[in-house]
């Protein structure tokens, strides 16, 4: 097994605290499949009234990902919006080239106008391979008609090619009424609790991520 991956991280972290956080992120990395990540062309690309469908590299995209990340802090976690928007683009990154992480892309006439990242791992209970979705954003200029649905098809069916047999996603913003008309299943419900002290969350135009 190519172990790069992993000694980057061990050599990043040499002289740090061994956190509870650090000697987590070490074990998941020493469980990855170094250094293989799947190829985006293989799923080739779909278009539904002129927004295509694709996979990309989120290393080639990143940049063009940061304000649709903004947008889609605005409107769907307002019980995070006392805190600072930090995504950690070095884990995406580094799921992404051990093989567990897939970034679609929805572009009109070349611009990024939403995305759908899913998280691809065997699972930990049961003999199979599952697919997590970790978002799934559309910009409102081209949520009409069946955009959605055709986006989530594309992903199912690119996840199906890669062995993938179960997919699992979250409803949030009223998303619950479109998973379900897709045949997902409501199986739990999740609850938030704040157990920190309130602070102060900076205006949401200035929320910038870098």
């Amino acid at each position: 097994m190519d172990t790069s991956l992993l000694r980057g991280v061990l050599s990043e972290s040499l002289g740090q605290e061994l956190t509870p956080e650090l000697a987590a992120l070490i074990e998941s990395v020493s469980r990855l499949p170094q250094d293989n990540p799947i190829d985006p062309s293989i799923f080739g690309e779909s278009e539904y009234r002129g927004v295509v469908f694709r996979a990309e590299k989120l290393v080639d995209v990143l940049e063009e990902l940061k304000p649709l990340h903004v947008a889609h802090f605005r409107e769907t976690e307002g019980h995070h919006h006392h805190l600072k928007l930090e995504p950690d683009y070095e884990d995406m990154l580094m799921r992404e080239r051990a093989g567990r992480l897939v970034q679609f892309t929805a572009r009109r006439e070349g611009e990024l106008v939403g995305h759908i990242r899913m998280n691809v791992v065997p699972s930990i209970h049961f003999d199979c391979t599952t697919a997590t979705e970790e978002v799934l954003y559309l910009s409102p200029e081209v949520r009409k008609g069946f955009t959605a649905v055709r986006f989530i098809q594309f992903v199912e069916e690119s996840m199906r090619a890669i062995g993938v047999e179960e997919i699992r996603t979250d409803s949030k913003g009223g998303s619950a009424r479109l998973m379900e008309y897709l045949g997902y299943t409501p199986i739990s419900t999740k609850y938030f609790k704040r157990l920190s002290e309130e602070v102060v969350c900076p205006a949401t135009h200035q929320i910038q991520i870098h």
